[in-house]
């Protein structure tokens, strides 16, 4: 059975892609330089945490999807001639 592609990509973009988001969302705000660093560390694990989620929601739709095929596939083996 296929299980999802774990490749560097997906952990390197777990971890940059927040950081991006934040950066670029308190380079917009004109807030005290103290007052952003506290937003970031807040924000940070909001967005690290739900884009996780989200490629665990990925993964197990992908698995689901893998198992059915392979279960039809199984099915047919087993009815052939």
């Amino acid at each position: 059975m296929k299980y999802f592609p774990r490749y560097r990509i997906y952990s390197i973009l777990i971890w940059l892609t927040p950081a991006l988001l934040c950066y670029y969302l308190l380079k917009l705000t004109s807030l005290h330089w103290l007052l952003k660093v506290f937003l970031f560390l807040v924000l940070y694990p909001i967005f690290f945490l739900g884009l996780v989620f989200l490629f665990f929601k990925i993964g197990k739709l992908w698995n689901a999807r893998q198992r059915k095929k392979q279960l039809e596939k199984q099915l047919v083996t087993s009815s052939g001639p």
